[in-house]
């Protein structure tokens, strides 16, 4: 009896994980993202201001209408070359990139199967390495290297359209609040594709 008993309870315990795990949907992203960093500095005037990057995602959804996503961007390198800013003739090429890694909560605030409407939310950090080159065309030549790195608060609203059960096309606007002094707030849109498996 008591064997038979464990074994029913043991059933019962496989079939609540079996039933437990269809709840818990894992996907994939990639994204296409677009930036606007807001250097406050007088400093980072020559910076180039606006990226492009590329964002790998993965995600769980834990509850019917809300997932967990994972993420992680990277931009290109993007350079701004100004000239005069010393001496005349001379030319200052700086250079800066990004990369970024955190956790967002996405929820679907209306789900019409087809088309989802979605708010997000999240931490992350984020890494930025600017590089200088002076050169005063009399020879003097300068390099100067700095990274800038913090966490930020991410608050999005975007939506998704659902091509399938499994694939569907996602657009997401953000604005971010940084702790690093000289970048406080960066808008961001992406764009990019989700496959549920």
């Amino acid at each position: 009896m008591k064997k038979t008993l464990l074994l029913a309870g043991l059933a019962c315990g496989m079939f609540a994980a079996s039933a437990q795990a269809k709840i818990w949907t894992p996907y994939v992203g990639v994204d296409y993202v677009y930036n606007d960093a807001d250097f406050e500095s007088p400093y980072h005037k020559q910076l180039a201001s606006e990226f492009n990057a590329v964002s790998g995602s993965v995600g769980i959804k834990i509850l019917p209408g809300m997932a967990l996503e994972a993420f992680y961007q990277q931009s290109g390198d993007e350079s701004q070359v100004s000239h005069n800013n010393i001496i005349a003739g001379d030319t200052l090429d700086a250079s800066v990139k990004y990369k970024s890694y955190g956790v967002d909560l996405v929820s679907d605030m209306l789900n019409l199967g087809l088309v989802e409407v979605l708010s997000s939310v999240g931490v992350s950090r984020y890494e930025f390495d600017i590089s200088r080159n002076y050169n005063s065309g009399t020879g003097l030549y300068n390099n100067h290297d700095i990274t800038l790195d913090g966490n930020a608060l991410r608050f999005g609203l975007g939506g998704q359209v659902n091509l399938t059960e499994n694939i569907g096309i996602r657009a997401m606007g953000r604005y971010i609040f940084t702790d690093i002094s000289d970048v406080k707030t960066i808008k961001e849109f992406t764009v990019g594709l989700r496959y549920t498996f």
